[in-house]
């Protein structure tokens, strides 16, 4: 009743007001627009206070009503005894609550600190907002990620989304601080890039490049059950509007294919929802296709068949009490979704050729495309406006099924189709929808006016248009369209360059800076990667593998040249024919992963900077790797300045010394003694521990006893060097420096 009252107070006076913010008692000063109106509020709204509720006198002023609040004494009594001890509490913080309520209506503002939430941007009643009841300390970070993503695209305009993302990330630090929570693994895909307005906007992919990206993970280098995984995230995501946790945290009770397959998204032990709002029963016979419908229920039988093949005396309830992808109640569970995740990212930036589209955004498509398609029928010209994205008009076209499918019938008021676009989003009402997931009124706003104009007499638009007649009927045979163009020419409503002086047109947003390895002169690694695994495990051609990956097939075919001469450098097994039969694949533990993905960056940096040092490190490094131990290892003093331009080399790439060990064969397992020559290195870079190993046969260990190696070790001290070697080996055959250029002529 309380809280009934407060919000339709809100209504009726300024926004300003309800802004702000008093970081003092961490409490909003009035209703927010989000809806819920606070901590206190909440709690003392409960059905269970009624009683107490009642004790208060209404009044017709929001003022008054404030200061008579303050002023009342309530009888506790009244109060159930299970919520007796915090009462007190509760009802402080309300008054608190409504005695800066009344100030604010007074005339009273807060600093404009305040009003920041102490810096935050706002960010802390948003918070309280969005997390509502729950502790965000029993919460994974991937759930906070998901709720911090969707907090920042936050489109008020006196909420400046940089000030939100600060206080998002302060708060962050103090769950980290405080409570141990780990950190973001990629904040600039939680929070976005510090210098943009908000990380998820209108940056959509269509239905063409969601195909592509499907095409794009039928070719990923994993097994062929993460495959699959990837494949259903990406397809519940863009097709049926899922967030990330949703997809992940389904059970296998959730997939109901009884009548016509739908997915009942609600919380479970393992996964909670972002608001009750966010349960709803989503009808994936209508978003699928028939081939989308049948990967699903085939990974959920081969789901079910695991779980009774382990266990044959399990219960239906229990069978289905399991989760759909068995590693998301692993104890690791968060770094194989993120691991998921970077790979449907990986398929969609791909062939959109953007860095800075993420997974939620897929989202945000599936709003936008599904209500296009609804409002369709509507207007057939939408359909009309992409016809150069074949699926993507197909799919415009097939708005009539679709509302056939949701709503049961064909026909429907405007109204209704907002509606259904916001249920099956999860949102309360669709002015969340389409005030942050639906990105095209633009386009239905064009169709309206195409739609109006062509109920208005020739006559009257020719007449308006200010045009002489023989110049207006010219225009308007074309179309309307056509008329407005040179209406606009002919009345300066377009600026002409009237020296006839050709001018640069302004660029909007930030200046384009990329890093080294976001340039498009630097082939990345994983995309090196991928090449060699279409070509050597898909036996894909040349021509396949560049329309998959997007590169010029000549620079393709380069790769591959350059693939089969240094082959034997790294162990890469061969046929008969001297072919190559398997792809340096990249090992996929986390410490790996990690060497490999920071290789990309910093080899990116010197390949642009040092492209001298570049060259001898990558050429020094493949030229004396051991294929048997997996270090690169200098056979004595002749190799002392290759031993030099090494460690230099590791040293412009800013990789730390003590992430790599020595290594020495000796008989004597417990001489770890270096060999003389490596104290003439003199370099500030050398590893501090050393490993020694026995060589295979007593007669050559003199000869050994003078070769030294280094490779780079993971947490536990495990060798890294087949990951450093095949990302030196990926780099080197995709970024060739004219110095690599006139050695390879020489």
């Amino acid at each position: 009743m309380l809280a009934s009252y407060a919000d339709a107070r809100y209504r009726f006076s300024s926004l300003e007001f309800f802004e702000n913010h008093s970081h003092d008692l961490e409490q909003p000063v009035a209703p927010i627009r989000t809806g819920p109106i606070g901590l206190a509020m909440r709690e003392f709204s409960r059905q269970k206070y009624a009683p107490m509720l009642v004790q208060i006198k209404p009044n017709s002023r929001t003022p008054d009503f404030a200061l008579s609040l303050c002023a009342t004494t309530f009888d506790f009594s009244v109060v159930s005894d299970d919520v007796g001890d915090d009462s007190d509490r509760y009802l402080a913080s309300t008054v608190r609550y409504f005695r800066r309520v009344s100030d604010v209506l007074s005339g009273w503002k807060p600093s404009a600190a305040s009003r920041r939430g102490g810096g935050g941007g706002g960010a802390a009643p948003r918070l309280l907002a969005i997390l509502g009841d729950s502790n965000p300390v029993d919460m994974s970070t991937l759930q906070l990620e998901d709720y911090y993503a969707e907090l920042v695209t936050d489109l008020d305009p006196l909420a400046p989304i940089k000030d939100i993302a600060s206080g998002v990330r302060d708060f962050h630090a103090y769950l980290h601080k405080t409570y141990r929570k780990p950190l973001m693994r990629k904040e600039a895909e939680v929070l976005g890039d510090e210098n943009s307005l908000k990380p998820v906007d209108a940056n959509l992919i269509d239905f063409d490049e969601y195909a592509k990206a499907q095409e794009y993970l039928d070719h990923a280098r994993c097994d062929a059950a993460e495959r699959k995984i990837c494949k259903i995230v990406l397809m519940l995501a863009f097709k049926a509007g899922m967030r990330r946790m949703e997809v992940f945290g389904m059970q296998v009770r959730d997939i109901q294919t009884i009548s016509r397959l739908t997915c009942v998204i609600r919380p479970n032990a393992n996964r909670r929802l972002k608001t009750s709002s966010s349960q709803r029963i989503v009808p994936l016979y209508a978003l699928l296709t028939k081939d989308e419908r049948e990967l699903l229920q085939e990974w959920l039988a081969q789901r079910i068949s695991e779980v009774k093949s382990a266990q044959p005396d399990m219960c239906q309830q229990d069978i289905d009490s399991h989760f759909v992808f068995d590693l998301f109640n692993s104890p690791r569970y968060e770094s194989w979704v993120d691991r998921i995740t970077d790979r449907v990212c990986a398929a969609i930036r791909s062939v959109t050729g953007d860095e800075g589209l993420f997974i939620h955004h897929l989202r945000h498509a599936f709003g936008t495309w599904t209500y296009l398609r609804l409002r369709s029928p509507d207007f057939p010209n939408i359909a009309n406006r992409f016809q150069h994205l074949h699926q993507t008009a197909h799919a415009l076209k097939t708005g009539r099924r679709l509302r056939i499918l949701l709503l049961g019938y064909p026909h429907a008021a405007d109204r209704s189709l907002a509606f259904a676009v916001g249920r099956l989003l999860g949102h309360s009402s669709p002015t969340v929808s389409m005030g942050h997931y639906i990105h095209a009124e633009d386009i239905l706003i064009g169709e309206v006016v195409r739609r109006e104009c062509a109920n208005v007499p020739k006559a009257v638009i020719l007449s308006v248009s200010g045009l002489q007649k023989s110049a207006a009927y010219e225009q308007i045979a074309d179309s309307v369209d056509a008329l407005l163009n040179s209406c606009r020419r002919a009345h300066g409503t377009i600026t002409t360059n009237t020296n006839n002086e050709s001018k640069t047109p302004i660029k909007l947003g930030r200046k384009s800076n990329p890093l080294p390895h976001q340039r498009a002169e630097w082939v990345s690694l994983t995309i090196t990667e991928d090449i060699l695994k279409l070509a050597i495990d898909s036996k894909c051609t040349s021509e396949e593998v560049s329309k998959i990956v997007k590169i010029d097939v000549q620079k393709v075919q380069s790769i591959l040249e350059q693939a089969h001469a240094l082959a034997d450098h790294i162990g890469l097994k061969k046929n008969q024919n001297g072919e190559i039969t398997e792809s340096p694949t990249i090992p996929k533990d986390k410490d790996a992963q990690t060497l490999f993905l920071k290789l990309n960056k910093v080899m990116a940096d010197l390949y642009f900077r040092a492209p001298l040092a570049y060259t001898q490190g990558t050429e020094i490094a493949l030229n004396h790797f051991d294929t048997q131990k997996r270090d690169i290892v200098f056979r004595g003093k002749k190799h002392l300045k290759e031993a030099k331009q090494l460690f230099n080399f590791f040293k412009f790439l800013s990789i730390p010394d003590q992430d790599f060990n020595w290594l020495i064969r000796k008989m004597d397992a417990n001489d770890a003694t270096l060999p003389d020559w490596t104290d003439q290195i003199n370099i500030d870079w050398s590893p501090s521990v050393t490993k020694v190993i026995r060589p295979k046969s007593a007669s050559g260990s003199a000869s050994y006893a003078q070769w030294a190696g280094v490779y780079p070790v993971d947490t536990d001290g495990e060798s890294l060097g087949t990951t450093l070697i095949r990302s030196i080996f990926l780099s080197k055959i995709s970024n060739l420096t004219l110095e690599t250029l006139l050695i390879s002529k020489k």
